[in-house]
């Protein structure tokens, strides 16, 4: 019992902190490499695989949950995985976003860290992303940027893009127009 109270904390902890924050990593951090060198976008390509896996790992430890059942050895590997991305992270791929990313871009994303407030997911308001969900087939965010923000110019290879704009509007450039 102990064993899958403490996976369903994880589970949620997974949840509330994790899903956002790979996200904001995706959506605002590794754009800041696109069109960098070779080394910079397998070191992102890394990120993003290393994310997925953890994606996985956290969907079958639910599974597991779900049928009663919380394998030690399966939350050792989860807790392997997720400690040893966060000092990828640290070690190597920030580093070198620091030196690589243009200073006016990482000042633009500390001050909007440093302001951003915690967002109610049920309201419209806020800055970046205030709300997403994700399937094998589908991910959906909900953003909020405030009059003249916007995220960096990027490029999404991975995945189609839809844009809806709820209230105000948006200027959006794909291939040059």
């Amino acid at each position: 019992a102990e064993q899958r109270d403490a996976a369903a904390l994880f589970l949620q902890f997974f949840a509330s902190d994790n899903r956002p924050h790979f996200r904001d990593e995706e959506e605002q951090l590794f754009p800041l490499l696109a069109g960098a060198e070779a080394s910079a976008t397998k070191l992102v390509v890394q990120a993003l695989l290393e994310h997925q896996r953890l994606h996985a790992l956290v969907q079958a430890l639910a599974s597991e949950l779900a049928g009663g059942a919380a394998p030690a050895a399966q939350m050792q590997e989860l807790a392997e995985a997720l400690e040893g991305h966060i000092r990828f992270e640290e070690r190597t791929l920030f580093p070198l976003i620091e030196k690589l990313a243009p200073e006016a871009a990482l000042r633009r994303l500390q001050e909007a860290s440093a302001t951003r407030a915690a967002a109610d997911l049920n309201a419209r308001e806020g800055t970046g992303p205030l709300w997403g969900a994700e399937t094998e087939d589908l991910n959906a965010t909900l953003l909020a940027w405030p009059p003249g923000d916007a995220p960096s110019e990027h490029v999404n290879e991975e995945r189609d893009v839809l844009l809806v704009v709820m209230a105000g509007s948006a200027t959006v450039t794909v291939d040059g127009e």
